[in-house]
């Protein structure tokens, strides 16, 4: 344990640091005596304290525990750490404390907040948008699609997801989507296409096709394209667009920060 590059630290039943390995220096910057003797609950954030008390208790139960905190460096800052904690057993089996290593997860931390947040805006500006966007995966089916599609298409967005657009595209209009498809999956296009294109959709209620003005391009520019997204709105009478639409370029924004 002393050569673990994970800090490992053991309590008493009732919180008491016992043992802490010598990593903690590493990790935290703290010396192993600067814990011995305190409770362990007093060196994480305040606002973590509902969930220590918790993972106290199921460790009581005899349970393992993976749980995140955040803990504080010796100069005074907070850091994420990912923790799996034990019960301790004496000779006899009882529990009379528990074990627990912690590892940094700060930069895990960091990545998922950023990447829930990149989506809850990219996700605010596709239902307020009034284009149609969706994302499709290489398979060719809908992953999502904005609400507001009932309002141009009549359909729902569960009756959708799932589906593969090619079942709403009039059948001259597909080679031209799979042309651009399969740029965006194999990797050829990594920023904004040249050009969007028109295309034909199916209404519900099967008596229209709706002329509309669609681009297409990877959700993630930069990392392999792995989703694609489009954005439509019908324009019946105009040419296939220039990628100047202000909505991709609010959306292929948002799309970057899922790193």
């Amino acid at each position: 344990m002393e050569n673990a590059s994970d800090a490992v630290v053991q309590t008493a039943a009732d919180d008491t640091v016992q043992w802490v390995s010598p990593s903690i220096t590493k990790l935290l910057g703290w010396q192993p005596t600067d814990l011995v003797g305190h409770r362990a609950i007093d060196f994480l954030h305040p606002d973590d304290a509902p969930t220590t008390v918790a993972v106290q208790t199921q460790i009581t139960r005899g349970d393992v525990v993976q749980f995140e905190a955040r803990m504080p460096t010796a100069d005074g800052k907070f850091r994420w750490m990912n923790s799996t904690a034990r019960p301790f057993l004496d000779e006899s089996g009882t529990i009379v404390g528990r074990v627990a290593a912690w590892r940094d997860s700060e930069t895990e931390h960091r990545a998922r907040a950023a990447l829930a947040e990149s989506e809850e805006r990219f996700r605010l500006l596709a239902e307020n948008a009034s284009d149609v966007v969706y994302l499709v995966g290489p398979d060719r089916r809908v992953r999502w699609i904005s609400p507001n599609v009932v309002n141009e298409f009549g359909w729902t967005v569960d009756e959708l997801v799932g589906t593969s657009m090619y079942d709403l595209v009039h059948p001259e209009d597909r080679a031209r989507i799979d042309a651009a498809r399969d740029d965006v999956f194999a990797g050829r296009v990594h920023a904004e296409p040249a050009e969007g294109y028109l295309c034909r959709f199916r209404h519900k209620d099967g008596t229209a096709l709706n002329p509309a003005d669609s681009s297409v391009g990877p959700l993630l520019p930069g990392r392999g394209p792995t989703r694609n997204r489009s954005v439509s709105g019908p324009t019946p009478s105009s040419p296939p667009a220039r990628w100047r639409d202000e909505t991709y370029d609010s959306a292929a924004s948002a799309a970057r920060g899922l790193r």
